[in-house]
């Protein structure tokens, strides 16, 4: 590839791209030398760049050298135009809101060492699309891998909206008809995002007064019972607005509270929850301990979605 004249615009519209970071480069430690030829010839003033980021990638085992998990594409002159089309867009990940959706994940980068993903977000290297809503994202998803040629780099992710641990909802089966498409999906294992806020962060919300006895309720749930709870409106938001005991959708999941708990938890803790994470998680006033620890399940999924993101990114 690097002694093919036509592709030399394409190859080093590539060699650029790797050089400003945008992806990983493996290359293999007999190919160096060719690779600092070539760039010698047709872009010397990048070639001591080139010539160290070449170098740097040689020593990488192909897989195990990557620090993170991520998506190999083997680059040759045959698809050369088309992959350096799909590597020069953005990556993009379908949410139901940009702004909610974006502050969960940037808490999630902050916490669990997503450096990486966050400076992608940041640099747009990675966009957010809205639907407006979970009925559309395999819509929205669906146009954005159709401007891939050959490596779809999208992704979708949204709430589950289980009202039971387990429950298989609308939000699968819309994950589902995301994944033919060839794109990337991640549902909740718990309800909402607002379930994955920690203790911590609703302790402290203010003024204290309006949420101490919420925040003593929400403490004497399960596991089961917090992950499923819609945290913004408690049990007083059924659709009507108007209901104060747990849906039947919960099936029970509640009946052991005590009637006291059960008042208490008739209201929810707004919708500024996600908002108070980010600011939290910015400061560094979380750790992965307040997400359970490294063990848990919850820090395992958000792991998870982390190596998602990687993939596209």
């Amino acid at each position: 590839m690097y002694e093919d004249t036509n592709a030399a615009h394409q190859l080093t519209s590539l060699l650029r791209l790797l050089a400003r970071g945008r992806h990983e480069w493996i290359i293999l430690p007999g190919d160096v030398a060719v690779a600092v030829s070539y760039v010698e010839r047709n872009d010397p003033t990048a070639l001591q760049v080139m010539a160290e980021l070449a170098r740097k990638a040689s020593v990488r085992d192909a897989w195990g050298g990557v620090e993170h998990r991520v998506r190999k594409v083997t680059i040759t002159k045959e698809h050369l135009a088309d992959d350096l089309s799909d590597l020069e867009q953005p990556a993009y990940l379908v949410v139901e809101n940009e702004l909610s959706d974006g502050a969960f994940l940037r808490s999630v980068c902050h916490v669990f060492a997503g450096d990486d993903v966050l400076g992608a977000l940041d640099a747009h290297h990675v966009e957010l699309v809205h639907s407006g809503g979970a009925n559309q994202m395999p819509k929205f998803a669906e146009a954005r891998a159709s401007r891939f040629r050959r490596t779809v780099r999208v992704a979708l992710f949204l709430d589950s909206d289980r009202y039971l641990p387990g429950q298989e909802t609308k939000s699968h089966r819309l994950a589902k008809e995301a994944a033919e498409l060839g794109v990337r999906t991640h549902v909740l294992s718990l309800r909402e995002i607002e379930n994955y806020v920690p203790n911590r962060v609703l302790s402290s919300l203010r003024p204290r007064g309006k949420f101490s006895a919420l925040v003593d309720a929400v403490k004497q749930l399960t596991p089961e019972q917090r992950g499923h709870l819609d945290m913004k409106y408690g049990f007083g938001h059924t659709g009507d607005g108007k209901a104060q005991a747990p849906h039947p959708k919960h099936e029970g999941l509640y009946d052991d509270l005590s009637p006291r708990v059960r008042d208490v938890l008739r209201t929810g803790f707004g919708r500024d929850l996600v908002r108070e994470l980010e600011e939290m998680a910015e400061n560094r006033a979380l750790t992965v301990r307040d997400f359970g620890g490294e063990d848990s399940g919850t820090a395992q999924e958000l792991r998870a979605l982390l190596a998602m993101l990687r993939e596209i990114i």
